[in-house]
């Protein structure tokens, strides 16, 4: 490997270098044009007396040899780009390796560190403050080596404090690495920075030093930013206020939680994102202005790069955003010197130089979701209208007439085709990408968006216009604002109502990334015969129409009719044959990406104790796919049911929750589910809670009522009741019992009245105990009615007064999992627990040092694995 310096260094060289060739590449094909062009009126002028033949003969080897001699300059000049950028890359893949490698080495560590800001946001409690760092040292003041000024660092500081990009600034604080996600579909925030370039974050810092100089144009972009946030917060309500700034200032940490979750459900969140449509109608329409006042085009595209290059720097520079000015850049360019862009070569330059500079980036779900959008627009859309379009539809239109009513009839039908053309091009583009990250896709999603879609620009350029009049009259621009109100309760509107259609949003779960690559492959082996189809449909439509001609033309020719027939004949049965061979290779093409589907998702029995914090929360998957919760609150975590149940739920593909059972009614057992129930458009529905019918009634009165509201059966369960599902899985049949507490036990508080509950798969059995303690474990061994298990799940967390030795010897577990927060106050688990449990021969998994603990069963044996650890 490359030492940092050195791999900087090549780095910069190999920019310039692939700069320098582009460039070349680029205006010397336009010289080269140019001067084909003059060279061949010349020849036309000389050879004007010479034969035809001749001259069309010397004509074609000419235009061949230009042709070849030009297609080998272009390919060695591609070819020497290619290698340069990936030069380019290689140095700065070793750059961010080098610095991952010194950011582990440094967690955990104290010092300070001195550097320049180069961004700052604002959260509802701080502001995260953004540094290349100049300088490190500990914190007596030794100078740490291995650190260079290209190295990012995120420095949470209070809110108050007054800072500004481009400010030299000094803290010390500890440094510490960016937690990896420590359950199932949470936020891994290790991923998020990494593919920004953070390997370390600044925590409980604190600012020893600011310098007196910083950047006047990013702070003046800051305060716009500002300026416009405050004008929409009083223009409009809470809720269209956080929607207007996500679309316009790409604020989406202070959106309302509701309506998040209201355009993720339905499948109109990307409208959130500022990407091409905001550029183009910020940068366009500018440009369009400029051209029409006389400004020349490289006046005008440098004038709108700017621009968009500012107003990307206001709002954050998100991946989305930098590929559309990227492709923006590339359009205004082409136009100043004559030349067109495709979209898939500015797709791909853009896609390319985002992921040299920083090669983490192609790992982050909003730029692999940007790209299959932008791509599927420009490979899937061509082979769609070539496919699904009408000969003669144009024709059609333009024989109407101008201005007529059926012309218009049939403009908007053929714009409606359009629209559904690019929106089920990106849905097939996405949809993988999309259920890799967020397991679930919206059914509707593709008719949703016809509507949203086209509304999109009279929201941007509603909400532009209301904050440039706002800025000099808000009751002026309280008119104005009454279009984009209208649109977005449109929205609203149209989001409830898919909601109660049936099947709205599809929970599929976790799926392998080598399904999502057998889902590419598939659909580039359909598309393939899609245009391989539409093609024979349009030679045999040529086929009719030459014969009518020939048909009409020489009637009096009869004696070559048998021999056309036959031919005809002969043709079109070959065809048919081919279609048949096209359909029956796409149905099989389907048909092997299904069976792969199912192999890929054969999902056994799993049991997932969640990292709650200080708390329970356990989810159970049957083979048969039944869903059942143990459990879920937290005493020190109090989103856990947005931030840690859900996204876990929508990982194992949980839509519906078949049972819940609740052991007792403190928090720290059923917050989670609390909320769950209070969030709104979450696409969980809860069919039973099922509750002790002698255990703790009191403190779960709040919680019955509030399930009964939403339409739980409320199930009570005393000591012998079974549940058992009617068929047997791969591992055999599942069921769970009720071991405690029953009619004639007596507890004196509400831990000791925990609902016990015993689970087995065939002969494998698993207990969960809530926060039973001694005295509930000697009434249980005493009835009978446990059995020797496989997995215990710890009662109380870990605590002294549960587990006790006699309980550990008459239950004999091989496995011991425990549930319960990092540092908590309770100092759980007690030391006293852990030396029972080890005496006792079980092997412990703790939630607070691996994440989320995960069993499953397979092949006939039980496994465990730490999620973070």
């Amino acid at each position: 490997m490359l030492g940092e310096a050195e791999a900087i260094a090549g780095s910069r060289w190999f920019t310039l270098a692939a700069m320098i060739v582009a460039a070349f590449f680029l205006f010397t094909g336009e010289k080269g044009q140019k001067q084909g062009k003059r060279q061949k009126q010349q020849k036309q002028k000389e050879e004007s007396g010479r034969d035809e033949k001749i001259r069309m003969s010397d004509r074609r080897r000419q235009t061949k040899r230009s042709v070849d001699v030009k297609r080998t300059v272009r390919i060695t000049v591609g070819i020497l780009i290619y290698v340069l950028f990936a030069g380019m890359g290689y140095m700065n893949i070793n750059i961010l390796h080098e610095q991952e490698q010194y950011a582990s080495r440094l967690n955990g560590c104290s010092g300070t560190i001195s550097g320049t800001i180069y961004e700052i946001k604002e959260t509802e409690n701080r502001q995260q403050v953004f540094i290349k760092i100049v300088d490190a040292r500990g914190m007596s003041g030794e100078e740490w080596t291995g650190f260079h000024e290209n190295m990012k660092l995120l420095v949470y500081v209070e809110k108050g404090i007054t800072l500004y990009p481009g400010q030299e600034a000094v803290f010390a604080g500890r440094f510490e690495q960016p937690e990896h996600a420590g359950n199932p579909g949470a936020f891994d925030a290790y991923r998020y920075y990494r593919s920004q370039g953070i390997f370390l974050i600044l925590s409980d810092a604190e600012l020893q030093k600011t310098g007196k100089q910083y950047s006047h144009i990013r702070a003046g972009l800051r305060k716009l930013r500002k300026r416009i946030s405050d004008v929409i917060g009083n223009l409009y309500g809470e809720e269209d206020a956080s929607v207007i700034r996500a679309m316009l200032l790409g604020e989406r940490q202070g959106m309302d939680g509701d309506v998040k979750r209201m355009y993720q459900l339905n499948g109109i969140a990307h409208i959130l994102a500022i990407s091409a449509l905001h550029i183009a109608i910020i940068g366009m329409t500018l440009y369009r202005r400029m051209r029409k006042w006389g400004v020349s085009y490289w006046s005008a595209g440098i004038g709108c790069s700017i621009l968009v290059i500012l107003y990307g720097q206001m709002t954050g520079l998100a991946g989305s955003t930098m590929r559309a000015i990227i492709m923006m850049g590339l359009l205004l360019f082409g136009k100043a010197i004559g030349r067109s862009v495709d979209l898939l070569t500015s797709t791909g330059i853009a896609g390319v130089w985002m992921s040299v500079i920083n090669p983490y980036v192609v790992l982050d779900a909003g730029f692999q979701l940007s790209f299959a959008a932008i791509t599927g627009i420009a490979v899937i859309v061509p082979v769609l209208q070539q496919v699904f379009s009408k000969r003669g539809s144009a024709d059609l239109i333009n024989k109407l007439g101008a201005g007529t009513v059926l012309q218009h009839i049939f403009g908007a039908g053929e714009k409606i085709r359009q629209s559904l053309t690019v929106s089920m091009a990106t849905f097939l583009a996405t949809l993988p990408v999309i259920v890799y990250y967020y397991y679930q896709f919206p059914l509707y999603g593709i008719l949703l968006n016809l509507i949203v879609v086209p509304c999109v620009s009279v929201v941007l350029t509603g909400g532009i216009g209301t904050v440039i009049c706002g800025c000099m009259s808000l009751q002026a621009a309280g008119w104005l604002t009454i279009p984009v109100k209208g649109i977005l309760w449109l929205y609203e509107m149209l989001c409830q109502g898919m909601e109660q259609l049936p099947g709205a949003c599809i929970n599929i779960g976790h799926i392998p990334v080598k399904l999502v690559v057998g889902y590419y492959i598939a659909l580039l082996i359909s598309l393939y015969f899609m245009t391989r189809m539409r093609a024979d449909r349009g030679d045999r439509t040529e086929g009719k129409q030459t014969r009518k001609i020939v048909k009409k033309s020489k009637w009096q020719v009869r004696r070559n009719q048998a021999v056309e027939e036959k031919c005809d004949q002969q043709t079109i049965k070959e065809r048919k044959h081919r279609k048949i061979r096209y359909g029956i290779a796409e149905i099989f093409a389907v048909l092997i990406f299904c069976i792969y589907a199912g192999s890929v998702l054969d999902r056994p029995f799993t049991v997932a104790f969640l990292d709650v914090g200080q708390g329970d929360g356990i989810l159970i998957r049957t083979e048969q796919g039944t869903n059942i919760m143990i459990d879920c609150g937290s005493s020190d975590n109090k989103t856990v049911g947005e931030y840690v149940l859900l996204p876990a739920l929508r990982y194992y593909g949980m839509a519906e929750l078949d049972y819940v059972f609740i052991t007792h009614g403190d928090k720290d057992h059923i917050s989670g589910l609390q909320e769950l129930y209070e969030l709104e458009h979450t696409g969980i529905r809860i069919r039973n809670l099922v509750v002790a019918e002698y255990g703790d009634r009191e403190g779960l009165l709040e919680l019955i009522n509030q399930a009964e509201q939403h339409g739980t059966e409320v199930l009570y369960m005393d000591a012998g009741s079974i549940f058992s599902e009617p068929e047997a899985g791969a591992s055999g049949i599942f069921r769970i019992a009720c071991i405690y507490p029953g009619e004639s036990d007596v507890h004196t508080d509400a831990n000791e009245a925990s609902l016990v509950l015993q689970a087995s798969v065939g002969s494998f059995r698993l207990l969960f105990t809530g926060d039973a303690g001694e005295t509930a474990e000697q009434q249980m061994t005493e009835t009978g009615r446990l059995d020797a298990v496989d997995v215990l799940k710890t009662g109380h967390h870990g605590s002294r007064y549960a587990t006790s030795e006699s309980f550990l010897q008459y239950i004999k577990p091989q496995y011991a999992v425990i549930s319960c927060g990092k540092k908590n106050r309770y100092g759980h688990p007690h030391k006293e627990t852990l030396e029972r449990l080890q005496a006792a021969g079980a092997e412990v998994y703790r939630t607070d040092s691996s994440g989320a603990v995960i069993l499953q069963i397979r092949a006939g044996k039980i496994m465990l694995h730490g999620y973070g650890g």
